[in-house]
């Protein structure tokens, strides 16, 4: 898929959870409504920070390749119930199951 082709399906409402583009991997940013790269680097000083596909496109590469990347499968088919103990513990968990949902877009 070209870059052009990644932001005409931004476009239309639809968004890849996690692509490569020139060996760097990007996802997108609910909060900030924006693709960045997975992991903060180290790019003008002593601080970490997210490289925005925002930064890094110009008319000059849209026409580059992204390489989409399949999501991984992290939800269970069912809820191991034996290390459950209390009602607190269920909303616990379930909790974080609501975080996991939320850091994926959906």
């Amino acid at each position: 898929m070209k870059v052009i082709d990644l932001y005409n399906m931004v476009s239309n409402g639809v968004q890849p959870k996690r692509f490569i583009y020139k060996g760097r991997e990007y996802l997108y940013s609910v909060e900030e409504k924006e693709f960045r790269s997975s992991k903060q680097e180290y790019r003008y000083g002593d601080v970490p920070e997210y490289v925005y596909l925002s930064e890094e496109i110009d008319l000059s590469n849209l026409n580059d390749e992204v390489e989409i990347l399949e999501e991984e499968n992290k939800i269970p088919e069912t809820l191991d119930m034996s290390g459950i103990i209390s009602l607190a513990h269920c909303a616990y968990k379930i909790n974080e199951i609501i975080d996991y949902l939320k850091s994926k877009g959906e």
